[in-house]
């Protein structure tokens, strides 16, 4: 799995300065959560689903310098034009697998914790996945996601 270049930033930088400003302001760093949205892809309809959301991300300006860390600055332009141009069922295909594993967490369902808990231990105090919840749907994937990540603590 390759992790997103933008997570030793923030474990190296962002978690030390609020540290320092929890303890400025009388609290321990633990006192402060930090809770992290992980984009996951542990089946095909959850892959396209994840590639369409790259793909609206990316084309905002917003995500560009983020595209640029990566060397995909040129695809993030790409993007914003399509999404000018009202071409939204396009711009999934501009999103390609390192693209994905950079910027969402993909492996199996039965090792989705695992590798939740291997890129976000000691970043995230609580995950939630960016997935569409509809209750009676896939109760089984959600069930064993709580049942893993309980195990995997």
């Amino acid at each position: 799995m390759q992790f997103d270049a933008v997570l030793p930033p923030i474990r190296l930088k962002e978690i030390p300065q609020l540290a320092k400003e929890a303890e400025r302001s009388g609290r321990k760093r633990e006192a402060v959560n930090i809770s992290v949205t992980a984009l996951v892809v542990s089946e095909d309809t959850e892959r396209e689903f994840a590639r369409s959301q790259l793909a609206f991300y990316a084309s905002t300006p917003t995500y560009r310098p983020v595209m640029d860390l990566h060397g995909w600055g040129e695809v993030a332009d790409q993007l914003r034009q399509l999404s000018r141009r009202g071409q939204w069922n396009e711009m999934a295909d501009w999103i390609n697998d390192e693209m994905m594993e950079t910027f969402a967490t993909v492996a199996p369902r039965e090792k989705m914790a695992e590798a939740l808990q291997e890129r976000y231990t000691g970043l995230a105090d609580r995950i939630t996945l960016y997935l569409p919840f509809i209750p009676g749907e896939r109760d089984p994937f959600w069930q064993a996601m709580v049942r893993d990540m309980k195990a995997s603590r």
